[in-house]
Protein backbone atom coordinates (compact mmCIF):
# COMPACT_ATOMS: atom_id res chain seq x y z
CA UNK A 1 0.00 0.00 0.00
CA UNK A 2 2.08 3.18 -0.52
CA UNK A 3 0.31 6.42 0.52
CA UNK A 4 1.15 9.49 -1.97
CA UNK A 5 1.22 13.40 -0.73
CA UNK A 6 0.00 16.15 -3.13
CA UNK A 7 -0.79 19.94 -2.35
CA UNK A 8 -4.24 20.47 -3.90
CA UNK A 9 -6.05 23.80 -3.10
CA UNK A 10 -9.55 25.13 -4.45
CA UNK A 11 -10.98 28.97 -5.10
CA UNK A 12 -13.51 30.67 -7.20
CA UNK A 13 -12.92 34.33 -8.68
CA UNK A 14 -11.54 35.63 -12.08
CA UNK A 15 -8.63 36.48 -10.93
CA UNK A 16 -6.00 35.47 -8.00
CA UNK A 17 -7.22 34.72 -4.56
CA UNK A 18 -5.39 36.53 -1.54
CA UNK A 19 -7.27 34.44 1.08
CA UNK A 20 -5.13 32.62 4.02
CA UNK A 21 -4.90 29.30 2.71
CA UNK A 22 -5.71 26.34 5.24
CA UNK A 23 -2.71 24.87 7.15
CA UNK A 24 -4.39 21.79 8.32
CA UNK A 25 -3.04 19.46 5.66
CA UNK A 26 -1.48 15.95 6.06
CA UNK A 27 1.88 15.65 6.94
CA UNK A 28 1.98 11.52 6.54
CA UNK A 29 3.58 10.34 3.59
CA UNK A 30 5.77 7.13 1.59
CA UNK A 31 6.19 7.85 -1.80
CA UNK A 32 8.64 6.14 -3.99
CA UNK A 33 11.29 9.00 -4.08
CA UNK A 34 10.35 10.42 -0.64
CA UNK A 35 9.32 13.57 -2.04
CA UNK A 36 6.01 15.58 -1.13
CA UNK A 37 4.12 17.31 -4.22
CA UNK A 38 4.07 21.09 -3.33
CA UNK A 39 4.89 22.16 -6.92
CA UNK A 40 7.51 23.96 -4.91
CA UNK A 41 10.67 22.85 -6.73
CA UNK A 42 9.13 24.77 -10.34
CA UNK A 43 8.92 28.36 -11.23
CA UNK A 44 5.91 29.85 -11.75
CA UNK A 45 4.12 29.50 -14.90
CA UNK A 46 5.46 26.21 -15.33
CA UNK A 47 2.91 23.60 -17.56
CA UNK A 48 2.93 20.75 -15.26
CA UNK A 49 2.42 17.29 -17.10
CA UNK A 50 4.56 14.22 -16.15
CA UNK A 51 6.51 16.30 -13.76
CA UNK A 52 5.67 13.82 -11.07
CA UNK A 53 5.22 10.55 -12.49
CA UNK A 54 7.71 9.10 -10.36
CA UNK A 55 5.10 9.69 -7.51
CA UNK A 56 2.17 7.86 -9.89
CA UNK A 57 0.13 11.15 -10.82
CA UNK A 58 0.38 12.60 -14.34
CA UNK A 59 -1.55 16.32 -15.51
CA UNK A 60 -3.57 17.05 -18.30
CA UNK A 61 -6.32 19.30 -19.50
CA UNK A 62 -9.72 17.91 -19.64
CA UNK A 63 -12.39 18.54 -22.12
CA UNK A 64 -10.64 21.32 -24.06
CA UNK A 65 -8.26 22.94 -21.48
CA UNK A 66 -4.37 22.89 -21.72
CA UNK A 67 -2.19 21.36 -18.78
CA UNK A 68 -2.39 22.95 -15.98
CA UNK A 69 0.50 25.44 -14.67
CA UNK A 70 2.18 26.53 -11.61
CA UNK A 71 1.17 29.93 -9.62
CA UNK A 72 3.29 31.26 -6.95
CA UNK A 73 1.16 33.62 -4.33
CA UNK A 74 5.01 33.54 -1.93
CA UNK A 75 5.47 33.87 1.71
CA UNK A 76 2.46 34.04 3.98
CA UNK A 77 -0.14 33.35 1.18
CA UNK A 78 -1.29 30.30 -0.81
CA UNK A 79 3.00 29.73 -2.26
CA UNK A 80 3.33 27.48 -4.87
CA UNK A 81 -0.13 26.32 -6.15
CA UNK A 82 -1.15 24.73 -9.11
CA UNK A 83 -4.05 26.17 -11.36
CA UNK A 84 -5.97 24.81 -15.24
CA UNK A 85 -4.39 27.15 -17.83
CA UNK A 86 -6.55 29.70 -18.01
CA UNK A 87 -7.77 29.63 -14.02
CA UNK A 88 -11.25 28.52 -14.64
CA UNK A 89 -11.47 25.40 -17.09
CA UNK A 90 -11.79 21.59 -15.29
CA UNK A 91 -8.10 19.69 -15.58
CA UNK A 92 -7.68 15.45 -15.04
CA UNK A 93 -5.48 14.02 -12.62
CA UNK A 94 -4.04 10.42 -13.63
CA UNK A 95 -2.96 7.40 -10.73
CA UNK A 96 -0.54 5.81 -13.21
CA UNK A 97 2.50 2.65 -12.81
CA UNK A 98 5.55 5.21 -12.81
CA UNK A 99 7.34 1.85 -14.20
CA UNK A 100 4.54 1.81 -16.90
CA UNK A 101 2.45 5.58 -17.35
CA UNK A 102 0.39 3.38 -19.78
CA UNK A 103 -1.20 1.48 -16.65
CA UNK A 104 -3.12 2.95 -14.20
CA UNK A 105 -1.91 2.53 -11.16
CA UNK A 106 -5.54 2.27 -9.40
CA UNK A 107 -6.08 4.36 -6.04
CA UNK A 108 -8.30 3.60 -3.06
CA UNK A 109 -8.57 6.39 -0.69
CA UNK A 110 -7.95 10.42 -2.32
CA UNK A 111 -8.01 13.57 -0.13
CA UNK A 112 -7.40 17.48 -0.40
CA UNK A 113 -7.71 20.76 0.56
CA UNK A 114 -10.02 23.36 -0.59
CA UNK A 115 -8.66 25.92 1.14
CA UNK A 116 -10.40 29.09 0.59
CA UNK A 117 -11.10 30.65 3.82
CA UNK A 118 -13.03 33.57 3.37
CA UNK A 119 -16.58 34.94 4.52
CA UNK A 120 -16.96 36.73 1.50
CA UNK A 121 -16.48 33.63 -0.54
CA UNK A 122 -17.49 30.03 -1.26
CA UNK A 123 -15.94 28.05 -3.54
CA UNK A 124 -17.87 24.91 -4.72
CA UNK A 125 -15.62 22.35 -6.37
CA UNK A 126 -17.05 19.38 -8.65
CA UNK A 127 -14.53 16.32 -8.08
CA UNK A 128 -15.43 13.29 -10.69
CA UNK A 129 -13.68 10.16 -9.92
CA UNK A 130 -13.51 7.27 -12.19
CA UNK A 131 -12.08 3.68 -13.06
CA UNK A 132 -10.03 2.89 -15.88
CA UNK A 133 -12.92 1.90 -17.81
CA UNK A 134 -14.09 5.75 -17.32
CA UNK A 135 -17.37 4.66 -15.25
CA UNK A 136 -17.69 7.19 -12.58
CA UNK A 137 -17.02 5.98 -9.26
CA UNK A 138 -17.78 8.99 -7.24
CA UNK A 139 -18.85 12.65 -7.57
CA UNK A 140 -18.27 15.10 -5.06
CA UNK A 141 -19.32 18.59 -4.40
CA UNK A 142 -16.72 20.39 -2.20
CA UNK A 143 -17.69 23.05 -0.09
CA UNK A 144 -14.73 25.63 1.12
CA UNK A 145 -13.25 25.48 3.80
CA UNK A 146 -12.83 21.54 3.74
CA UNK A 147 -10.83 19.11 3.91
CA UNK A 148 -12.52 16.70 1.21
CA UNK A 149 -11.92 12.62 1.67
CA UNK A 150 -13.07 10.72 -1.04
CA UNK A 151 -12.40 7.03 0.38
CA UNK A 152 -13.79 4.18 -2.16
CA UNK A 153 -12.81 1.13 0.45
CA UNK A 154 -11.36 -0.28 -2.46
CA UNK A 155 -8.48 0.02 -5.19
CA UNK A 156 -10.27 1.29 -8.10
CA UNK A 157 -9.69 4.73 -8.96
CA UNK A 158 -7.86 5.63 -12.24
CA UNK A 159 -8.11 9.26 -12.74
CA UNK A 160 -9.88 11.88 -11.70
CA UNK A 161 -11.24 15.71 -12.59
CA UNK A 162 -11.25 18.92 -10.89
CA UNK A 163 -13.66 21.49 -12.35
CA UNK A 164 -15.45 24.49 -10.12
CA UNK A 165 -19.11 24.66 -9.93
CA UNK A 166 -18.91 28.07 -11.21
CA UNK A 167 -17.18 28.17 -13.78
CA UNK A 168 -14.75 30.31 -12.71
CA UNK A 169 -11.54 30.23 -11.34
CA UNK A 170 -9.78 27.69 -9.14
CA UNK A 171 -6.05 26.78 -7.50
CA UNK A 172 -5.05 23.24 -6.25
CA UNK A 173 -2.84 22.50 -3.58
CA UNK A 174 -2.76 19.23 -0.99
CA UNK A 175 -3.77 15.83 -2.49
CA UNK A 176 -3.04 12.60 -0.52
CA UNK A 177 -3.47 9.23 -2.49
CA UNK A 178 -3.35 5.82 -0.98
CA UNK A 179 -2.29 3.47 -3.77
CA UNK A 180 -3.21 -0.20 -4.38
CA UNK A 181 0.45 -1.35 -5.31
CA UNK A 182 -1.15 -5.13 -5.67
CA UNK A 183 1.67 -5.38 -8.75
CA UNK A 184 4.75 -5.06 -6.59
CA UNK A 185 3.94 -4.97 -3.07
CA UNK A 186 5.36 -7.86 -1.70
CA UNK A 187 2.82 -7.99 0.91
CA UNK A 188 0.25 -9.50 -1.36
CA UNK A 189 -1.56 -12.67 -0.72
CA UNK A 190 -1.52 -15.36 -3.69
CA UNK A 191 -3.06 -18.74 -4.96
CA UNK A 192 -6.61 -17.58 -3.80
CA UNK A 193 -9.33 -18.94 -6.14
CA UNK A 194 -12.99 -17.23 -7.07
CA UNK A 195 -15.22 -19.06 -8.95
CA UNK A 196 -17.48 -18.87 -10.82
CA UNK A 197 -16.71 -15.83 -12.24
CA UNK A 198 -18.92 -14.36 -13.95
CA UNK A 199 -21.42 -15.84 -10.91
CA UNK A 200 -25.33 -16.29 -10.38
CA UNK A 201 -26.38 -17.35 -7.09
CA UNK A 202 -23.19 -18.36 -5.27
CA UNK A 203 -19.36 -17.76 -5.12
CA UNK A 204 -16.63 -20.12 -4.46
CA UNK A 205 -13.54 -19.29 -2.49
CA UNK A 206 -10.44 -20.94 -1.63
CA UNK A 207 -7.47 -20.01 0.11
CA UNK A 208 -4.10 -21.27 -0.91
CA UNK A 209 -3.36 -22.38 2.58
CA UNK A 210 -6.09 -23.39 5.87
CA UNK A 211 -5.55 -20.11 7.45
CA UNK A 212 -7.67 -17.54 8.68
CA UNK A 213 -9.09 -15.07 5.79
CA UNK A 214 -11.68 -12.74 5.70
CA UNK A 215 -13.26 -11.41 2.03
CA UNK A 216 -14.88 -8.45 1.72
CA UNK A 217 -17.66 -6.95 -1.59
CA UNK A 218 -17.74 -3.45 -2.51
CA UNK A 219 -19.97 -1.91 -4.51
CA UNK A 220 -17.87 -0.42 -7.76
CA UNK A 221 -18.52 3.21 -5.30
CA UNK A 222 -16.40 1.77 -2.77
CA UNK A 223 -19.95 0.79 -0.32
CA UNK A 224 -18.88 -2.42 1.22
CA UNK A 225 -21.63 -4.92 0.99
CA UNK A 226 -20.42 -8.02 3.05
CA UNK A 227 -17.49 -9.51 4.77
CA UNK A 228 -17.28 -13.01 5.46
CA UNK A 229 -14.66 -14.90 7.69
CA UNK A 230 -13.09 -18.45 6.69
CA UNK A 231 -10.20 -20.70 6.82
CA UNK A 232 -9.59 -22.21 3.58
CA UNK A 233 -12.71 -22.83 1.62
CA UNK A 234 -15.78 -21.11 1.94
CA UNK A 235 -19.18 -20.02 -0.20
CA UNK A 236 -21.12 -16.45 -0.47
CA UNK A 237 -24.42 -16.33 -1.24
CA UNK A 238 -24.79 -13.84 -4.15
CA UNK A 239 -28.68 -14.55 -4.96
CA UNK A 240 -29.30 -10.97 -3.33
CA UNK A 241 -26.73 -8.95 -4.96
CA UNK A 242 -28.06 -7.30 -8.22
CA UNK A 243 -26.66 -7.88 -11.61
CA UNK A 244 -23.42 -5.95 -12.13
CA UNK A 245 -19.57 -5.98 -11.69
CA UNK A 246 -18.26 -6.11 -8.04
CA UNK A 247 -15.20 -5.31 -6.15
CA UNK A 248 -13.21 -7.82 -3.26
CA UNK A 249 -10.63 -7.50 -1.15
CA UNK A 250 -9.24 -10.87 0.67
CA UNK A 251 -6.84 -9.93 3.75
CA UNK A 252 -4.88 -13.36 5.33
CA UNK A 253 -3.99 -13.07 9.08
CA UNK A 254 -0.55 -11.64 8.09
CA UNK A 255 -2.09 -8.61 6.58
CA UNK A 256 -1.39 -9.63 2.93
CA UNK A 257 -4.00 -8.41 0.65
CA UNK A 258 -5.74 -10.09 -2.41
CA UNK A 259 -7.90 -8.27 -4.64
CA UNK A 260 -9.54 -7.82 -7.90
CA UNK A 261 -13.20 -8.15 -9.80
CA UNK A 262 -16.06 -10.23 -10.22
CA UNK A 263 -19.83 -10.26 -12.39
CA UNK A 264 -23.05 -10.83 -10.59
CA UNK A 265 -25.64 -11.71 -14.15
Amino acid sequence: MTMLLVTINCSAQMSPPTQQVNTNHPTNNNLPDSNVITFSEYPPETIITTQYLNEGVVFSGFNGSNPPVIYDYGTGSYGSILHSDTWYLPFRVDFVDPANPSQYQLASKIEFDNAINSAAEIDYVNVDVYDSNGILLRHYLSTSFEHVVIDLGVASAAYMTIDDENATAFIFDNLFVTFDNLATNQNTAQGYTVLPNPCAEALRITAPLNEATEISIYSLTGTKLLTQSFTQTTTINTASLPAGMYLYTMTNKNGAVNSGKIVKY
